[in-house]
């Protein structure tokens, strides 16, 4: 699979465009925030990715969480914030499904804060 354009970067591994079904219901539960959806979880469960892509930007919030931002195949940028900790490195490649980290709990409600940004 070629990523970036018809001379881009070529991935030895099997890459593919859907979102798993148990990571788009995930995706259900949740309220609107300014710009993106707050996902609210299960304490026990991770923070899903939920298109695959490649991690290109990791940031460490001044509460020291985290903002990770992936590049999805489909050239949408999906942001991950609030994250208590993180279990990819930069320029990793993850999967729908694959667990980024966990999310923060505040007054017993696990959540973390999710953002797609689409370049014109």
């Amino acid at each position: 699979k070629l990523v970036n354009g018809e001379k881009g970067v070529f991935i030895p591994i099997e890459l593919n465009d859907d979102v798993l079904q148990t990571v788009s219901q995930t995706y259900l539960n949740y309220k609107e925030i300014d710009g993106g959806k707050r996902i609210f979880i299960n304490e026990m469960q991770g923070v899903e990715v939920y298109k695959t892509g490649i991690i290109i930007k990791i940031f460490q919030n001044k509460d020291n969480t985290f903002r990770v931002t992936v590049k999805g195949i489909d050239d949408i940028e999906y942001v991950y914030d609030n994250l208590e900790t993180l279990d990819y490195n930069i320029y990793g490649i993850v999967k729908s499904g694959d667990n980024l980290g966990s999310a923060r709990t505040v007054k017993d409600k696990t959540y973390f804060d999710f953002y797609e940004i689409k370049h014109l």
